[in-house]
């Protein structure tokens, strides 16, 4: 399926998270979500204090910080890549 942005750019969707939970200011609520590949940039990284922590696996944890409580979240990820045999 592919999405249009508001910018009018075309995303090709790469699935849909079912009935994931959010939480609204105490307002829990489930939504259907779809997903897409997003570039996430230096203003993103530097107004939520980014951190981030490699493996040697692939995987990385992902630290974002509220800047208006300091709340923080860490996200763990996964290595996405194809692992290449010989003479790739």
């Amino acid at each position: 399926m592919t999405m249009e942005s508001a910018n009018k750019s075309k995303d090709t969707m790469l699935g849909v998270i079912e009935n994931l939970r959010f939480d609204f200011g105490g307002g829990e609520i489930q939504l259907q979500v779809q997903v897409i590949e997003i570039l996430l940039s230096r203003p993103f990284y530097a107004h939520t204090s980014c951190v981030t922590r490699d493996t040697i696996n692939g995987d990385q944890n992902i630290t974002l910080s509220d800047p208006n409580t300091g709340k923080e979240i860490t996200i763990a990820t996964r290595n996405w890549l194809k692992v290449l045999g010989p003479g790739f």
